[in-house]
């Protein structure tokens, strides 16, 4: 489990107040992902449908703080810069859009649907979520997703995949735009892998 450096995060805090002056708090800057979609095809590769559980994360990347990996083991949290709505929930909203603008599943779902028998559950996770600064001249926005498939057939009910997709994306400039921007191109890079893996699995 990773060890924040509360005293960091702390200093960091007061030296950030201190310089807005007496009484001033710095204003809080709020992000969100913009992950690029695939364009829809007129006809799904297959007739069958997906079921995508609730994201699922690491507590440590759960919050809407963003995470900074400053030395080793030593992570800060910075308060004035987060994100307006907390990772899972931004990801579960992706996930099932961009697995439904791949064209695979004639349906996808994040919702359960009582009276619909789904031929693959999709379980994803948030693993890692972090800008990495411990090499100051080479800062990176590091992203990584477990995905398990599940094939639901009532004679198979077997795992056909079980992946970790990482990313580790090299910022343009030593900013949260940058770093938000990375970890965009990021997501969109496991996104696509995970629709290649799976078209691969259900064809």
């Amino acid at each position: 489990m990773m060890k924040k450096s509360l005293i960091l995060c702390v200093i960091l805090s007061l030296l950030t107040a201190c310089s807005f002056g007496p009484g001033k708090l710095p204003p809080v800057n709020s992000y969100l992902f913009a992950v690029k979609q695939p364009k829809q095809r007129a006809k799904p590769l297959t007739k069958s449908t997906l079921e995508i559980l609730p994201m699922q994360a690491n507590a440590d990347y759960a919050g809407t703080e963003f995470i900074y990996r400053v030395k080793g083991s030593r992570y800060l949290s910075d308060y004035y810069h987060v994100f307006l709505v907390d990772p899972p929930s931004q990801l579960a909203e992706i996930t099932e859009s961009y697995l439904e603008n791949s064209s695979i599943f004639t349906y996808v779902s994040s919702e359960a649907v009582l009276s619909k028998s789904f031929e693959f559950i999709l379980k994803p996770s948030l693993q890692l979520l972090y800008a990495d600064y411990r090499n100051p001249a080479k800062p990176k926005a590091v992203v990584a997703m477990r995905f398990i498939l599940l094939d639901n057939d009532p004679y198979k009910k077997k795992i056909v995949l079980n992946k970790v997709y990482s990313q580790a994306i090299p910022l343009a400039a030593k900013t949260n735009v940058a770093l938000v921007a990375a970890w965009n191109r990021g997501l969109k890079n496991i996104y696509r892998q995970l629709s290649v893996d799976i078209r691969s699995i259900v064809r």
